[in-house]
C-alpha cells in the first residue's frame, strides 16, 4: 500500500517548508514514532459507586506533553466545546467526580506529543525516498464509562436472510440461532432469498426489496444477518488500498443497511480500468455510482457469513458455514474459552503511512480488554497456542494474504485461531467478494473466530462493546463516521497551527462487517428459572420466576408482553426495574399471551460497571377472557408511528384519576401529557411529540404510560423523522 499520489504530493511541496521554519535534527528521531502503540492513548476506567466517580487511566508514554478530556452523555451529537479537563505534563489519571448513576458517558482522550520521525515520501515517478520532519502530533483514545449503568443497544429486531439453498441443510442449525437469539432478547425475522453466485443487479434489488417489506412491517428492525450467497451489490468509484489496478466499484452491504436513499444510481460512473471484472462500473450493469455516504443514514446494521468459492478449505460452503454456526452457539452460550485480552501484529508502523494503521487495534483494544493487556506479537503462532479475545493484524496484501501476518491457507491448515473478534488489513483483500479471500478466510478457521473487519481505511471504533453494546452498533459508527472520531492528528506548522488528520476511506461504501452483527463481549448469562404467568380472576395477571444460581447480588428483570396475533412485537410493560421474583401486570387483559423476562446483571469491565443483558425466558398463558362491555380501560395513539402529531384515545369504565406519561427506551419521563381527573368514557389528548421543554423528540421508540386509579398500562409508539 502507498500514500495517495496527491497525498505524497502535497507532502513533498510542504517539505520544503518544514525545513526553513523547523530545526531538524536526525540524531534526535526517536523511533517510537513509528510505533502506532505511540499514537494511540490506551484507558481504562474505574467506576467507584460509593461516590460517584469515574476514575480514568491511561498508559505512561514519556512523549507525552500533555492531555485534554472530553466528555459528553452518550448519545449526545458532539463534545461540548468546553474541555473537561486539561492537563499538562506526565499526568495519567484523572477523577470525574459526581457523575450520574444509571448515566452512560463517552470520553475522549487527546494526547499532545511531539519529536522528530524519518517519514517515506513516493516521488512523483514513482521511487521512494526517506526525509526526517520534526513535528507535533495528537494522538486519540476513546472509551465509553459509567456506574450502574445500562445500554440500550444490546439487543433489537434482527432480520435473518437466509441463501434458500442452504436452507435444508442447515435447518437445525438455523433453527437453533433463532431460538437462542430469541432467548437473548432479540425478535426475529427470518427470510429466504434466492441464492446468487455471479453479480446480478436485478437480485440486489430484490434482496432490497425483501428487507423494506420487512421494515415496513417491524419499524423497529435495526441488524440484518446474511447468511450463505445472497447477492452482493458493487457501488462506486474507490481504491481504498490505493492501488491503480484496483479502482472502482467495491462490494458494498451497506446498501443493504440504508432504508431509503435516492442517491444509489447506476447512470454516471464509466470506469473499466480495474484488472479484476468485479471492480468495473459502466451506466446499466447493476452496479451503483455512489462512492461516498455523504448525508445517508444507515439504519441497519449488516453483517455478512458468505463462503462461496473458498476452495483453499477442504470443507466444503455448507460444512464451513455449519462450523461457523456451531461456533457461534458455543460462544453465544458461554461455552467457549477465551482470554480477555488483545493481540496486535502491525506490519506497516507509521513511518510511511501517516495514518498509523495499527492504531485500530492499540486503541480499541486497551479500551475493551485493558490498556495492559494488549501486546504486540505474531499473529498464528501466538493464536495457535494462546488465546485473545481481540486480535488486530496488517501488512501489506494480496487478495489472498497480508504481509507479515499469513494467507488464507494459514486459515485453512492452522490446527487452532484462538480468537473471537479480529481487524485485518492490508491491500486487496479489502474487496472480499473474491476467491479464497484473506477477510473471509478468517471466519471459516476454526475454533472461535466470528467476525472481522478491514480495519484501517478507514478506521473502526470498537469501544462501545465494554459497555455490552453489540458489533453491529459499532459497524454503522464506523461505517458512518467522518470527524467525530480520529485516529490520530498531524501539526505539521507546530502545536498551535491547523492539525492534518490523516484518515482515508471514511465514509465510502466499501466498509463491512464480516460476521454476525449482533454479537456481543459478554455473553453466556443464565436465564430465570421456573417462570410462570397465574390468571386471576379479575383478569389480572401475575408472573412469578426464580433467579439462576450464581447471578450476582446486583440483577434485576424487565418484562416484555407480546398479544401473539401481533407477530411477537414485544412491548416493555415494566416501567421500573423488577428486583423482586414476582411482577403483578396490574390491569385487565385477555386472550393469547407471550411473556418474556430478561434478566440485568451487574457487571464490572474494563470501562466501568454496567447491566448486561442476560438471556431471557419466556412463557405463553391464555388469560381470563372478559367479555367486551366489562374491559376496564384502554389507551391507542394514531398515527403510529407518527412524524409530527399523536392523538392519545383513552377509554375509561369509571371516574377516576388519570396520569399520562411518555417515557424514552431507558426509562426516563420525557413528557407529562395529563394529570387530573377524568369522567368515564372516551377521552382524547393531543401530542406534538415534544418533550416537557417543547423541545421535539428524536426519532426512536417511546412508551406511552397511563394510570388510572390502581390499574395501569403502557402502548409503544414510534416516532420516525
Amino acid at each position: 500500500m502507498r500514500i495517495p499520489l496527491r497525498t505524497s504530493k502535497c507532502i513533498f511541496r510542504i517539505i520544503p517548508f518544514l525545513l526553513f521554519f523547523i530545526h531538524i535534527s536526525l540524531s534526535a528521531q526517536d523511533p517510537r514514532y513509528i510505533n502506532t502503540k505511540d499514537h494511540s492513548v490506551l484507558i481504562n476506567a474505574l467506576a467507584n459507586e460509593a461516590d460517584n466517580s469515574i476514575t480514568l487511566s491511561w498508559l505512561e508514554n514519556d512523549l507525552e506533553l500533555g492531555y485534554k478530556i472530553e466528555r459528553r452523555k452518550l448519545g449526545a451529537s458532539y463534545f461540548p466545546i468546553s474541555p473537561l479537563a486539561e492537563l499538562e505534563g506526565k499526568i495519567h489519571e484523572f477523577v470525574d467526580n459526581g457523575v450520574e448513576p444509571g448515566q452512560i458517558y463517552e470520553y475522549k482522550i487527546t494526547g499532545l506529543r511531539n519529536g522528530s520521525v524519518s517519514l517515506t515520501f513516493e516521488r512523483q515517478d514513482g521511487t521512494e525516498f526517506d526525509s526526517a520532519v520534526a513535528f507535533n502530533f495528537n494522538s486519540y483514545g476513546y472509551i465509553l464509562a459509567g456506574v450502574k449503568a445500562v445500554s440500550d443497544n444490546q439487543t433489537g429486531r434482527l432480520l435473518l436472510l437466509v441463501d434458500e439453498t442452504i436452507a435444508e441443510p442447515l435447518q437445525a442449525e438455523i433453527e437453533r440461532y433463532k431460538i437462542q437469539a430469541a432467548n437473548e432478547g432479540w425478535d426475529v425475522v427470518s427470510r429466504e432469498v434466492p441464492r446468487t453466485e455471479k453479480f446480478d443487479g436485478n437480485a440486489v434489488v430484490q434482496v432490497k426489496s425483501v428487507i423494506l417489506d420487512v421494515y415496513t412491517e417491524y419499524q423497529d428492525l435495526s441488524h440484518i444477518f446474511i447468511l450463505g450467497r445472497v447477492a452482493v451489490p458493487y457501488s462506486g468509484r474507490i481504491n481504498p488500498d490505493a492501488h491503480k489496478n484496483h479502482i472502482g466499484a467495491w462490494p458494498a452491504d451497506v446498501y443493504y443497511g440504508i432504508a431509503y436513499d435516492n442517491n444509489w444510481k447506476d447512470q454516471t460512473i464509466y470506469d473499466t480500468s480495474a484488472s479484476r471484472q468485479q471492480n468495473r462500473n459502466i451506466p446499466g450493469d447493476g452496479k451503483f455510482d455512489i462512492s461516498m455516504l455523504s448525508t445517508a443514514i444507515v439504519n441497519f446494521a449488516v453483517g455478512r457469513v458468505d463462503f462461496y468459492d473458498m476452495p483453499e478449505f477442504e470443507e466444503n460452503e455448507i460444512e464451513l458455514l455449519r462450523n461457523y454456526l456451531d461456533k457461534n452457539y458455543q460462544y453465544r452460550t458461554g461455552n467457549t474459552a477465551y482470554q480477555t485480552r488483545g493481540l496486535v501484529d502491525d506490519n506497516f508502523g507509521a513511518k510511511k503511512y501517516l495514518e498509523g494503521f495499527g492504531s485500530s487495534g492499540w486503541r480499541n483494544l486497551a479500551s475493551l480488554c485493558g490498556k495492559d493487556n494488549v501486546v504486540s506479537l505474531d499473529w498464528f503462532t501466538t493464536l495457535e497456542e494462546q488465546s485473545y479475545l481481540w486480535a488486530y493484524g496488517c501488512g501489506g496484501g494480496t487478495y489472498i494474504k497480508a504481509g507479515g501476518i499469513g494467507f488464507t491457507e494459514n486459515f485453512a491448515n492452522a490446527p487452532a485461531v484462538n480468537a473471537v473478534f479480529t481487524m485485518l488489513f492490508g491491500s486487496y483483500f479489502g474487496d472480499w467478494d473474491s476467491q479464497n479471500n484473506f477477510l473471509r478466510a478468517s471466519l471459516a478457521s476454526k475454533p472461535s473466530i466470528l467476525t472481522c473487519a478491514w480495519a484501517g481505511r478507514p478506521p473502526w471504533y470498537f469501544h462501545h462493546m465494554a459497555a455490552g453494546m453489540n458489533i453491529g452498533f459499532s459497524t454503522v459508527l464506523s461505517q458512518t463516521n467522518s470527524t467525530e472520531y480520529l485516529p490520530n492528528g498531524y501539526f505539521l506548522n507546530g502545536p498551535n497551527g491547523n492539525a492534518s488528520v490523516q484518515q482515508y476511506g471514511t465514509k465510502q461504501v466499501h466498509a463491512a462487517l464480516m460476521g454476525d452483527p449482533t454479537l456481543r463481549m459478554f455473553m453466556g448469562n443464565k436465564a430465570p428459572e421456573n417462570f410462570k404467568v397465574t390468571s386471576n380472576e379479575n383478569g389480572t395477571a401475575l408472573l412469578t420466576w426464580n433467579s439462576p444460581d450464581g447471578v450476582s447480588d446486583d440483577h434485576y428483570f424487565d418484562v416484555y408482553q407480546d398479544y401473539l396475533p401481533d407477530n411477537e412485537s414485544f412491548e416493555k410493560i415494566n416501567i421500573e426495574p423488577v428486583r423482586t421474583n414476582s411482577f403483578d401486570i396490574g390491569y385487565e387483559t385477555d386472550g393469547d399471551y407471550k411473556f418474556k423476562l430478561v434478566l440485568m446483571e451487574l457487571k464490572e469491565t474494563n470501562t466501568g460497571s454496567f447491566y448486561m443483558q442476560g438471556e431471557c425466558s419466556t412463557v405463553q398463558a391464555t388469560l381470563l377472557d372478559v367479555p367486551e362491555d366489562e374491559r376496564a380501560n384502554s389507551l391507542i395513539s394514531q398515527p403510529n408511528p407518527a412524524t409530527d402529531n399523536s392523538t392519545i384515545t383513552i377509554s375509561m369504565a369509571n371516574p377516576a384519576e388519570l396520569r399520562v406519561v411518555v417515557y424514552d427506551i431507558a426509562g426516563l419521563p420525557v413528557k407529562t401529557l395529563f394529570g387530573g381527573r377524568k369522567a368515564a368514557g372516551s377521552h382524547s389528548i393531543a401530542w406534538s411529540l415534544t418533550d416537557d421543554g417543547g423541545h421535539k423528540l428524536p426519532a426512536g421508540v417511546y412508551f406511552i404510560h397511563y394510570s388510572i386509579g390502581s390499574q395501569s398500562g403502557s402502548e409503544k409508539i414510534v416516532i420516525l423523522r
